[in-house]
């Protein structure tokens, strides 16, 4: 499965693209990323995307928060990058 969708992703890139280097990484919490806000994270987009699929509005509250959880695991992701990358050259 993830074969045919990194080939499927192949094919949407530009030549210069094609050595891009992809990293598949188990969705797991980590020291950048908890296990509590991840939790958190998987219950605010469940009641966002029923929001959605209902039509309703998603209170503001809630959506500040997943917009934050949002912003943390990016940065989690840049860290988990750089750490990935220091162990690539030792």
């Amino acid at each position: 499965m993830t074969r045919v969708a990194l080939d499927a992703l192949n094919e949407q890139l530009s030549d210069d693209d094609k050595g891009t280097l992809v990293i598949v990484q188990n969705y797991r919490s980590d020291q950048f990323f908890g296990s509590l806000q991840q939790k958190r994270l998987g219950v605010l987009m469940k009641l966002w995307r029923i929001a959605m699929d209902n039509g309703d509005v998603f209170p503001q509250a809630q959506q500040d928060e997943l917009d934050s959880l949002v912003e943390q695991e990016l940065r989690a992701s840049a860290k988990r990058a750089i750490a990935l990358n220091a162990e690539l050259k030792k």
